[in-house]
């Protein structure tokens, strides 16, 4: 976690400026020559070490504004490609403003496809001074890849993190004195992962019930997305130890009736997927119980994952073979394919459904988001929301054939996948 500071002090002006700053009851001072994070520590929080702090800041600035006139002309020394690389490397050790934690894996990957992709479309630009990039190159890329076929949020992604980088440039590390780019626009993402309809959830909910023993991974994810719209990585990242199929779960609904369910689901902040939104508990809904038994019945005896991998079981499920199953399911119950729904659908249909029989406040609740900044901000999960949101959903889905107790798990959950798929 970030240290408080005090005793902030700026000085100079961008591009050649600094920060003398208290923090831990030390005297600080930090600047950014050459783009590259500098920081010396001057001693105890006195009046006497701020001073002298302000006047090694001021010598340092000098020296560098020094050695930068010497050499050429203002900021044309940083290139478009040394910038994207030094915001790449920059990110390995940034923080998700939202949970304070480092970024996730995953983020690191996809900022990694996102540079390859700026580079390659860009190739002849990288040597050139990063000053010199224009927002009708921006718009370039834009069209390029629209008709390129890329999804308008795909391309989106991408221009964010190059604007990004030259917001970083410019206001943390100074690398450049202007943003060239600012006001580039983004294409829109209205449209995008639009929701299953009442009736499409619907035959996609009723037809997981028939597939084969064997598809009981996707099955699981299936019903859980539609029961809780969770992102997908949250629920194939689910372990066993975010679930508890024993504890007595009652919810209190506005009326008084009381809403009586058995086993909670642990959404944790920290699970690959989540993007930062807080660990919350959901009720375990007899159509989640009834799946995630079935996955009980079937787990692996040294893999943590509830939907653990077909072809390694340390790891989850891989998220693309559960979207072209999707996929296949959509064709087996005569639901259409739109390009643009995959696992989404399921998290806004269910806070469509939820937003329209009760308010968006119960719907952002249920799936731990918001639709609003407002609710983000100021609704908090209460035991009498939640209650409606469960009772809702079970009015819409049902609760038959939900199984009372755990079933016993097989000697080999491999062997008898085996088994399953040469008798298919």
């Amino acid at each position: 976690m970030k240290r408080a500071r005090s005793f902030i002090k700026r000085i100079g002006t961008r591009p050649f400026s600094g920060t003398r700053f208290v923090e831990a009851k030390l005297v600080l001072i930090e600047w950014w020559p050459g783009g590259k994070r500098k920081i010396i520590t001057i001693g105890p929080n006195t009046k006497k070490n701020r001073d002298y702090a302000d006047e090694v800041l001021e010598v340092a600035l000098t020296k560098a504004r020094t050695t930068r006139d010497g050499v050429g002309p203002a900021k044309e020394d940083i290139s478009l490609g040394d910038l994207l690389s030094r915001y790449l490397e920059d990110a390995k050790v940034r923080r998700n403003p939202r949970s304070g934690r480092p970024l996730s894996e995953r983020t690191l990957e996809l900022y990694s496809e996102h540079d390859k992709t700026l580079r390659l479309h860009f190739s002849s630009a990288l040597g050139r001074p990063a000053r010199q990039l224009r927002r009708p190159d921006v718009r370039g890329f834009i069209t390029s890849k629209t008709k390129g076929g890329w999804e308008a949020k795909s391309i989106a992604l991408v221009v964010d993190y190059l604007k990004a980088a030259y917001a970083w440039a410019l206001a943390e590390v100074e690398l450049i004195d202007a943003n060239p780019i600012a006001g580039a626009k983004a294409p829109s993402r209205k449209g995008h992962a639009e929701a299953y309809t009442a009736d499409e959830t619907a035959l996609l909910f009723e037809g997981l019930s028939s597939l084969p023993a064997r598809s009981w991974r996707f099955r699981t994810l299936g019903i859980l997305e539609a029961l809780y719209g969770a992102r997908a990585n949250q629920i194939i990242n689910l372990e066993w130890t975010d679930v508890d199929l024993h504890v007595p779960c009652s919810l209190r609904l506005a009326s008084g009736e009381e809403l009586s369910l058995t086993g909670t689901i642990t959404l944790r902040q920290e699970v690959r997927g989540s993007k930062g939104q807080a660990t919350r508990v959901v009720p375990m809904l007899p159509p989640a119980r009834r799946v995630l038994l079935e996955a009980w019945g079937r787990r692996h005896p040294d893999s943590p994952f509830v939907i653990w991998g077909r072809h390694d079981a340390m790891k989850p499920v891989r998220y693309d073979s559960m979207n072209t199953a999707l996929k296949k399911h959509e064709d087996r119950v005569g639901v259409e394919h739109h390009p643009n729904r995959s696992f989404h659908a399921f998290r806004r249909a269910v806070a469509t459904k939820l937003g329209e029989v009760l308010g968006p406040k119960f719907a952002a609740e249920w799936i731990g988001d918001t639709l609003q900044a407002t609710i983000l901000h100021y609704v908090k999960e209460t035991a009498t929301t939640q209650a409606a949101a469960a009772q809702a959903l079970l009015k819409t889905y049902g609760d038959a054939g939900s199984p009372t107790e755990p079933l016993p798990n097989r000697e080999s959950a491999a062997v008898a996948e085996k088994t399953e798929a040469a008798s298919a």
